[in-house]
């Protein structure tokens, strides 16, 4: 299974958008879908936001319904990286892929920080947090996926 570690500050809004106190952009949950749907990709939540929520499990299903409402389709909601703790984001994820393996087989990570460990950098997709993911950004997990050009037009 391919997993998409996705933050939200910085990903799935921008500068702008949270200046007007827009916490989610429906065309940023689109270009996720779009990677999910692209790849088979599912997603785990790694944003700081899960703690907001009662427990990481309450989190999972509330993520996938917010996504959902805003345009996610394809991809799905199937996990939250550990909550309670003030480790960098890359030891949670490292935490995650540990306590699951065998579950996946590959995995990306959709951050505006690269505060991950060195052997992850190579499979973060580094937004920036003033535009949030772009159409580049989302080129660059399919490639990361390893799925061909042309099943990225489409074809």
């Amino acid at each position: 299974m391919r997993i998409i570690f996705l933050d939200i500050d910085g990903v799935l809004n921008d500068h702008n958008s949270l200046q007007k106190g827009v916490e989610l952009l429906p065309e940023k949950v689109l270009l996720v879908d779009e990677i999910c749907k692209k790849t088979g990709a599912n997603i785990i939540i790694s944003s700081s936001w899960r703690e907001d929520a009662k427990n990481c499990t309450e989190a999972v299903t509330q993520f996938q319904w917010v996504l959902g409402r805003l345009g996610l389709v394809y991809g799905r909601v199937i996990g939250a990286t550990p909550c309670g703790n003030t480790w960098l984001r890359g030891n949670e994820i490292e935490a995650w892929l540990d306590k699951n393996k065998g579950l996946w087989d590959q995995y990306i990570i959709l951050d505006d920080n690269s505060d991950m460990l060195p052997e992850q950098l190579p499979r973060l997709v580094l937004t920036h947090s003033a535009d949030g993911i772009t159409r580049a950004d989302v080129y660059k997990a399919i490639e990361l996926f390893g799925v061909n050009d042309e099943a990225q037009d489409g074809g």
